[in-house]
């Protein structure tokens, strides 16, 4: 099955070159790939300023499935939440300031160097509350 395996690679590569670029902005990399059965797989977990950031790392290789940022979906936030919540309960982190960013690698341009976009506080959560809270940042794609 080579087609899910580039696509791995692809993302793979997508998720070194973000985790690159938060250490260029001085975040500092808590966990990558933490992932429960359950609820979904958090990319990265950085902080930055006593803030704990969860990031997805979106990679795309052509513009024919759209923007990457719009794989994002309300779904998929959703997830996001959830397996956040597991993280902080896990390692006694509830109340910490939290925020959930999105980092988008492009690859579709045929350059050498791929176009990357960093949306801080992509979308928020209020709170501890439930899942349909999420709320989205007029920046988000």
């Amino acid at each position: 099955m080579a087609g899910k395996r580039d696509k791995d690679k692809l993302g793979r590569r997508g998720e070194q070159l973000a985790a690159a670029l938060l250490l260029f902005k001085l975040y500092r990399l808590r966990c990558r790939n933490y992932y429960r059965a359950r609820c979904g797989e958090l990319d990265i977990v950085a902080e930055k300023g006593g803030c704990l950031v969860f990031v997805e790392v979106k990679t795309r290789r052509s513009g024919s499935y759209g923007h990457p940022g719009l794989a994002v979906d309300w779904r998929k936030r959703r997830r996001l939440y959830k397996t956040a919540r597991m993280y902080l309960a896990e390692y006694g982190l509830y109340g910490r300031d939290c925020r959930f960013d999105v980092i988008l690698v492009d690859f579709s341009r045929g350059l050498l160097l791929p176009r990357i976009q960093h949306i801080v506080n992509a979308f928020s959560v209020g709170g501890l509350g439930e899942p349909w809270e999420i709320s989205v940042n007029k920046n988000d794609p």
